[in-house]
């Protein structure tokens, strides 16, 4: 069908936390493989995957579907209780019953008149579930349709694991159920609409659909097993799909070579080339996600969309064909005509988001913003694109100014990323309604920046306060991209056992009197303006430590920061803490350097130790005298140990 009246106003990828390769999952079963006598990298050869994303435990597919749809919401701009129909497409589900949808739309808070189901056709339900909102879009049913889509992989693969892992696993077993391990995670929305409401808005032409359903039983999946004849599937799929694309240039009148990207639902390696040879796409004009996402099933579609358009392959104008094919058998082709980012939106990147600014003799740096879906977070970006970067990441309440120094010391021979967290800082602040200030969404954001920048080498990460549990939960789900660590002051794991919770950080986070005077009085930042220094500091850099929090608006990070600290195994973020903590032997054979301010009251000598239990061959440093802010304390001494220790590791070792 081909529709006149509607346009994809927005569009939303999420990419799970944890990263999972191939090489690890192979590493699980090689006692399977070795006893069935087959080498020990097939998963990785034959499909082309070398990793996947997977969520956290208890993550469910509608959680990561409402992540996806917030974001969608948000960046269309519109008010939520103008959606007429929400359909959730997704293979995983949280139950049988109640729907995926119904779910998400409670999550959301939508209209009790806007109409809510899912949508299960294998791999092709989100392009039907376009097509479903777009009919009902062009009849002026609705005029705003969301449609969302969350998978999560682990719990299949994990029960894949544990059966090829059983005495009983045959050859011809382990072949059947080997897809599983090919599949990943991940979430996607869209927001269509009517073009008259947003006249800026993607084009959506139409769609073609063919079926081949004599071929139903070639893959045949539940919730924790899933069967493939991938042979036969591989080959009736091309078939179907030779068909389908003919169908589409007939009715959409597509011509190969006029298309100007084809967004594929990508399976594997193998699937993905023998498609492109079939149809005689230009590989140029297909962005491959299979090599870090997996097969993401019906989100596929979606999230490759998404990335081409981040990678800035898909531009004004251009025509996108969309091919998306499930089991069953079933396909569907669609055409997008993509349009400009409207330009209320692209002149943010490069706006002011606060008043303040420190002066240029204590800041010389070119800010950066990276904007998540409008909120935009500030970060440094300094030295040569080409060396080794490294990553610091401060707490609370300070921002990339604590790392002014360093950077000035490192810059000529280092990449230097220094990023604001959402909230502090010159990044924006935005309310509660519109971010979640949570230690996952924190880590959210750090996993978006780092793909942002593409980085094509290891990292050197450098942690201070909250800086350092954001940045091991990170490193430690993806230790392969990080080289080696300084430590500064913080924790990467529960508050230890024979510390007492500080009963200032109680009653700032804990009383409410406490939030109105972190908010109302900037009571946490300009304390530890004052008590974090252990010697004496200008009123300048005071100052510049306290001015980007200047109104109740913008201290809202200084006090979610405090309130997000988890005490107990019931805490929002004690799961992550802890899954960090039991991660953290993943650097006992990397480089690390410990450097602490003995006078700090928060991370005191029980963290010290608790580090050196954790990393027993990391260098340390003591500073007797030096408070928490061991940066500003220990000055140059502190600067010069750093940059000695990462040279040695670096340029020594590379040499």
């Amino acid at each position: 069908m081909q529709f006149k009246n509607v346009v994809i106003q927005s569009l939303a990828a999420i990419e799970p936390p944890i990263r999972v390769t191939s090489r690890e999952i192979s590493e699980r079963i090689k006692p399977t493989l070795q006893r069935l006598g087959i080498r020990p990298n097939l998963l990785e050869e034959i499909s082309g995957i070398l990793e996947r994303r997977v969520w956290q435990a208890n993550t469910q597919p509608s959680d990561g579907a409402t992540m996806a749809a917030e974001r969608a919401i948000e960046d269309a701009g519109i008010d939520r209780s103008s959606i007429g129909v929400i359909i959730n497409t997704s293979v995983c589900r949280d139950f049988l019953e109640p729907s995926t949808a119904c779910i998400v739309h409670g999550n959301l808070g939508l209209s009790d008149n806007c109409l809510n189901f899912d949508v299960g056709n294998a791999c092709l339900a989100f392009l039907n579930g376009m097509d479903i909102a777009a009919r009902m879009i062009e009849r002026h049913e609705v005029e705003y349709a969301l449609i969302v889509d969350g998978e999560s992989s682990g719990p299949i693969t994990d029960a894949t694991v544990e059966r090829m892992l059983n005495d009983d696993m045959d050859e011809q077993q382990f072949r059947a159920e080997f897809a599983s391990l090919t599949l990943g995670s991940g979430a996607a929305a869209m927001i269509m609409a009517r073009k008259d409401l947003v006249p800026e808005g993607h084009a959506y032409r139409g769609s073609v659909t063919r079926s081949a359903t004599e071929f139903n039983y070639l893959c045949r999946g539940h919730m924790h097993q899933m069967m493939t004849d991938t042979r036969t599937l591989l080959t009736e799929g091309l078939k179907l799909a030779a068909k389908t694309f003919q169908a589409a240039c007939s009715a959409l009148g597509w011509v190969v070579d006029e298309l100007d990207q084809f967004v594929i639902h990508q399976v594997s390696k193998v699937h993905t080339e023998s498609l492109m040879d079939l149809l005689k796409l230009d590989p140029q004009k297909v962005h491959a996600i299979y090599p870090k996402m997996g097969n993401i099933g019906p989100a596929s579609v979606p999230i490759a969309l998404a990335k081409a358009v981040e990678m800035g392959k898909i531009n004004r104008g251009d025509r996108v064909a969309l091919l998306g094919i499930g089991s069953g058998l079933n396909c569907s082709m669609a055409e997008v005509v993509w349009q400009d980012i409207p330009a209320n939106r692209q002149a943010r990147a490069d706006e002011p988001v606060t008043a303040y600014r420190p002066p240029e003799s204590l800041y010389p740096f070119q800010s950066r913003w990276l904007d998540r879906d409008g909120i935009r977070m500030h970060y440094l970006d300094e030295g040569p694109r080409e060396a080794p970067p490294i990553l610091m990441l401060h707490g609370n309440p300070t921002w990339s100014f604590y790392y002014r120094d360093l950077v000035l010391r490192l810059r000529d021979r280092y990449r230097c990323i220094v990023p604001d967290h959402v909230g502090c800082g010159l990044s924006d602040k935005p309310a509660d309604e519109r971010y979640s200030y949570t230690l996952e969404q924190r880590v959210a954001d750090l996993h978006r920046l780092l793909q942002h920048l593409s980085l094509d080498q290891p990292l050197r990460l450098v942690v201070h306060d909250w800086g350092g549990m954001i940045g091991f939960a990170w490193a430690t789900q993806n230790p392969e991209s990080v080289s080696q660590a300084v430590v500064l002051n913080t924790g990467a794991f529960p508050l230890p056992a024979e510390k007492r919770f500080p009963f200032a950080l109680w009653f700032a986070g804990r009383t409410r009197l406490g939030g109105l005077l972190v908010r109302g009085m900037n009571a946490f930042s300009g304390v530890a303006a004052r008590v974090a220094f252990k010697r004496p500091v200008s009123a300048d850099i005071r100052q510049a430590y306290t001015g980007p929090y200047d109104s109740w608006a913008h201290r809202i990070a200084t006090l979610r920061f405090v309130q997000d600290i988890p005490l107990k195994e019931n805490d929002r973020g004690y799961a992550m803490v802890r899954n960090t903590e039991q991660r953290l032997d993943r650097f006992r054979e990397k480089p690390v350097m410990l450097a602490w301010g003995l006078k700090d009251f928060v991370f005191d000598e029980t963290f010290l130790r608790q580090w050196r239990h954790h990393l027993p061959a990391a260098e340390v440093v003591e500073y007797p005298e030096c408070g928490h802010y061991v940066l500003e304390d220990a000055g140059e001494d502190l600067r010069q140990r750093i940059s000695v220790f990462l040279d040695r590791h670096t340029f020594e070792r590379d040499g």
